[in-house]
């Protein structure tokens, strides 16, 4: 597996789900939850509620997409500045991290 990679001024690296089939994305009353299939009981972890933004990153990212790639679909489509892109994605990827999701 690819560890990730983020440098300060460049995110360069191919960032890896973990599990990848255990976290399904799903679209409910206008949010976007990640759940984890796994989980045998309910309330053992929450779901990690994620914004539009978040749900194509992570769309992105099951696709194999690198970070440069997610701050470029930011820029696109929220006309973002580059550096904003980029430092939106490593927070995005750091919440993942957190809850166990992103390896490292």
């Amino acid at each position: 597996m690819v560890k990730n990679k983020i440098t300060e001024n460049k995110c360069v690296a191919e960032n890896r789900i973990k599990d990848g089939e255990r976290w399904q994305l799903r679209h409910a009353a206008g949010s976007y939850w990640l759940l984890d299939m796994e989980q045998k009981q309910a309330g053992q972890r929450p779901p990690l509620s994620l914004n539009q933004a978040g749900a194509e990153l992570w769309k992105l990212f099951r696709g194999g997409a690198e970070n440069e790639e997610a701050a470029d679909m930011l820029c696109r489509l929220y006309q973002i500045d580059r550096e904003s892109a980029q430092e939106d994605v490593r927070e995005f990827l750091k919440a993942l991290k957190k809850q166990g999701i992103v390896i490292e």
